[in-house]
Parts: structure tokens; sequence; C-alpha cells
């Protein structure tokens, strides 16, 4: 069934550990050596620095769209190379303290960014970059180093949330007329935050932490009634995680299944679901620019969600 979506995770997992292990069984001592001299190098303790030297030491005055285009570009090839560095240089700060000490960086960088004023569109923009960076970063180093999670504490849970509810960026709200190159950090910022929920929602936790995330994945969704209806990645997200996190049969002991009933999540399911399902289609209908920003794989990956979702509701309501 495809409701069963967290037993699809897990078994993705275990394929993915296997994969992983065969890999290394295959890999050729050549490579293997190559890796540690990589990781050796300081090669990527560079790169990671890369996302708070670019932020501070750009200039306060105009800059150029096409230059602008080429930093969101950077940026993003920072995020690329660390996500990598994670889950495929294992060498690469592989000790528990290690990794506490980069998630700390990235997190400083996250936390300087929210308490910074922006003055002006492209102030804030450039803003934005380097807190998808950090953000994307962040949640490839949960997703591949296990490890990470069991080290955070409230204050990292509080930050996560912040950025799911956008008070973790973007203080700023200074409007310009100047044209501004078309980007979705804020976007990209909060679905990572959302799939960061997911990933530490994998591991054990009380129904106090659930219920907080559980209300956060709500109030994304609820901003699909609104004017603006939210934006359809990260609502898509707020979906997946909330199936992953109640997909398990109520008898089972991580199901939080209290939390699921108090939260009335069914409920938001069957009022969120219609909506989505009208902003995948309005989306559908829009004219397509040169610069449009949704592709027809994100449409389709938006529809098989609502699909999923609908059949979620099903299969809870045939076990209730």
């Amino acid at each position: 069934s495809s409701t069963s979506s967290n037993q699809f995770d897990e078994d993705d997992e275990m394929m993915m550990a296997d994969a992983h292990e065969m890999e290394e069984e295959e890999c050729h001592p050549l490579d293997k050596e190559l890796r540690k001299i990589i990781a050796n190098a300081a090669l990527i303790d560079r790169v990671l620095g890369l996302i708070a030297m670019l932020r501070s030491t750009l200039p306060a005055s105009e800059v150029p769209e096409l230059v602008l285009e080429d930093i969101s570009e950077l940026f993003s090839k920072v995020a690329a190379c660390l996500g990598n560095a994670f889950g495929n240089l294992p060498e690469w700060r592989e000790s528990t303290t290690d990794m506490g000490k980069v998630w700390a960086e990235l997190r400083g960088i996250v936390v300087a960014l929210s308490s910074q004023k922006t003055v002006d569109a492209q102030e804030q923009a450039l803003q934005e970059m380097a807190n998808a960076a950090a953000c994307n970063s962040m949640a490839a180093m949960l997703r591949s180093r296990p490890v990470v999670r069991s080290s955070l504490g409230d204050d990292d849970l509080s930050l996560i949330l912040g950025l799911v509810n956008n008070s973790g960026a973007n203080n700023g709200s200074a409007k310009s007329d100047t044209d501004i190159v078309e980007g979705t950090w804020k976007t990209d910022s909060q679905r990572d935050a959302v799939a960061m929920l997911g990933v530490l929602c994998s591991e054990p936790h009380s129904d106090a932490v659930n219920d907080h995330i559980c209300s956060a994945l709500l109030s994304v969704l609820e901003r699909l009634s609104t004017t603006s209806g939210g934006d359809l990645a990260v609502i898509n997200e707020a979906f997946d995680v909330l199936m992953d996190m109640y997909g398990l049969e109520d008898d089972d002991p991580n199901s939080h299944s209290g939390v699921f009933q108090s939260k009335n999540v069914l409920k938001h399911f069957e009022a969120s679901i219609p909506l989505f399902e009208g902003k995948i289609k309005n989306m559908a209908d829009e004219p397509k620019g040169k610069k449009s920003i949704v592709t027809e794989e994100d449409l389709d990956v938006w529809r098989e969600t609502a699909l999923n979702a609908s059949r979620f509701v099903e299969y809870k309501k045939g076990n209730s």
C-alpha cells in the first residue's frame, strides 16, 4: 500500500546502506586513498567556510543582476559539495566531536543571519542565498551523519522550527524596484527545515516534542487557505513528513497516535488536500516563462504526494 510510506522509507534506508556497503567493498584501494587525501587536505573545510565568507565580504553597493546569478550559483555549488562530503566522504570529520563542530558552524551562520537587518532587496537576496546554503547543508548532514541527531538540543529544535515558520531569517522587509534575480532561497530554507524535522522524527522522541513539530507542520498546511496559498514545495514536504511521522500502526510505541488524534491531523489532511490539488492545477495552467522556477517534474511530484495523502486518509480511517 502506498500509504505505508514509513515502511517504504525504512526499506529505502536499508537498501541504501546495503548499496553503500557494497560500494565500499568494491571501492578500489586507490580511490579510498584519494578520499583520505581529500579529507585530510582541509579542502572541504575551506568550502564550508565559503558560506560565511561570501556573505560577509560581498560589497554593500549594488551588484549587477548577472553577478547576483553567479553568486547564487556559487552558494548552490557550496551546498552541493558539502552534501556530497557528508554522504560520500566518511573520512571527513568522521568523529562525533568534529561533526558537532561542523553543525555548530552551520548553525552559527543561520543564527547570525537571523539577527541581521536588511536595507534593500539585493541585500535581502544575498542573505537568503547564504541562509539557503547553510540550511541545505544542515539537512544533508542530518540525513547522512546520524550521529549528529542525538546530540541536538532544545535550542536546535527551536531554530529549525523558527525556519519552518520563516522567523529564522530575512528580518528586513525593504522592497526595491530594481530587477532582482529570481530565486527560491527562502522557500528552499523552509523546505529543508521541514525535511530536518522529518529526519529528527525518525529517531525516538517524546510526545511533547512530537506535539511541537506537528503544530509547525500543520501550520504549513494551513497556508493553503491564505491569499498567497503558501509555497507548494514547502507544503509538499510537510505532507510527506506528516505521513512518515504517523504512518505506523496505532499500537506501535513510536506512532504518537495520541498526538495524531489530539491535533486532528486527519481533519487537517481532509481540508488541505483539495486546496493542494487546486493550487497544483492552477500552477500547471499558468503559462511558463523562460524564468519559471516550477518544472513539470515538480508538478508530477506534487500530484503524487496529493494522491498519497488521499490514500493516507483512507488508510487511517480504515484503521480507526
